[in-house]
């Protein structure tokens, strides 16, 4: 699990990371969605808040990572 104390991604947040990372660019809850193959872009945005909050990646002004 990633939190404040092990910031290491797992399982699903791990493959999340590692599609953002592999774009190379700014990222979109859909595209992660589809790109990481989640059910919703609810749970794609919900992994990218993880990751956020972990200090992993960061948020821009139109909502991407």
């Amino acid at each position: 699990m990633t939190t404040v104390d092990n910031p290491e991604p797992e399982g699903t947040t791990l493959n999340v990371y590692s599609y953002v990372v592999k774009k190379g660019k700014p990222v979109g809850p859909r595209e992660v969605m589809r790109g990481a193959n989640l059910s919703s872009p609810s749970v794609a945005y919900w992994h990218l808040q993880k990751l956020e909050n972990a200090g992993l990646v960061e948020k821009n002004g139109t909502g991407e990572y």
